[in-house]
C-alpha cells in the first residue's frame, strides 16, 4: 500500500468583532489511505496459431503518477477567543451547523499560503512548478480544463483553473498567491473545493472531493499536503 503522508498545521478559527472569518489552517485531519491500483488482475488473452493474421483491437487503463485525490466530511467550531489562548478557552462558541454545508477546504504544498491575496491560476501554472512534460496526457493543461470562481473571507478569485472531478457537485479550483516560474514554486499553488452535501466518485455521502498533483514519483514517493478551512 503507498501511503500518503498528510501534515496538518495546528490552527484556530477566530472570530472577532469587526474581523471576517477567514480561511485557517485545519486544526487536525485523519486518513484512511485506499490502496494504490495495480491494475487488472490479469491479461486478457487471444488464441491463435501459425498463418494467421488478426485484427485486434485493445483497451486498457494506467494509473497516473502526477495526482491524487482527497474526499470525505468536515466538522468544526466558529469561536471567540484571543490569540494566545488555549486550544481549549473560549470566550464563546458556536456550533457550525453543518446540515447547511457551508464553506471551503484548501489543500497546499505550502505551509502558509496567503488566500487573502489568492490569485487566478491555470494548469499551465501547474505544469511549470512540476515540470511536466507537455506531450503527456494528465498534465495540469490537460486538467484544468475549466472554469470557476471562488470566494474566500478576504478574496475574490474570478475565471480561474478547474478540474471537474468524479463526484458531484465537486470542483476543484487552483489558485496562487504569487508568480508561478520554477520548479521550486509548488509552494505558492493552493487546490480548493466548496463544501456541499453530495457524493464522491464511489457515491458515498460526503462533504468534498479533490485532486492535488503529486510530482511524478510514483510509489513509494510521497507528497505532503497542509489542509485549511473556512466555516461560515
Amino acid at each position: 500500500m503507498d501511503m500518503k503522508k498528510i501534515l496538518a498545521l495546528i490552527g484556530v478559527l477566530i472570530f472577532g468583532a469587526g474581523i471576517a472569518l477567514a480561511m485557517t489552517p485545519a486544526a487536525s485531519v485523519s486518513a484512511l489511505d485506499l490502496q494504490r491500483w495495480i491494475g487488472n488482475a490479469t491479461a486478457s488473452a487471444d488464441v491463435t496459431e501459425g498463418g494467421n493474421v488478426t485484427y485486434l483491437n485493445i483497451s486498457g487503463a494506467s494509473l497516473t503518477d502526477k495526482w491524487a485525490a482527497y474526499y470525505g466530511n468536515v466538522t468544526g467550531s466558529i469561536v471567540l477567543k484571543a490569540d494566545n489562548d488555549s486550544a481549549s478557552v473560549n470566550v464563546y462558541t458556536w456550533a457550525w451547523p453543518n446540515t447547511t454545508v457551508n464553506g471551503s477546504v484548501c489543500a497546499s504544498p505550502g505551509n502558509a499560503f496567503n488566500f487573502d491575496g489568492a490569485l487566478v491560476a491555470t494548469g499551465a501554472n501547474v505544469d511549470t512548478a512540476y515540470a511536466y512534460n507537455a506531450a503527456d496526457a494528465d498534465t495540469g493543461a490537460k486538467t484544468f480544463t475549466g472554469n470557476c470562481s471562488f470566494t474566500f473571507a478576504r478574496a475574490n478569485v474570478t475565471d480561474t483553473g478547474m478540474a471537474d472531478t468524479g463526484g458531484s457537485p465537486y470542483q476543484t479550483c487552483v489558485v496562487r498567491d504569487d508568480a508561478v516560474t520554477t520548479t521550486e514554486d509548488d509552494v505558492n499553488l493552493a487546490y480548493c473545493t466548496k463544501l456541499a452535501a453530495g457524493t464522491n466518485y464511489k457515491l458515498d455521502s460526503v462533504m468534498y472531493e479533490m485532486i492535488v498533483p503529486t510530482g511524478q514519483g510514483g510509489a513509494g514517493v510521497t507528497e505532503s499536503y497542509y489542509f485549511y478551512i473556512e466555516l461560515r
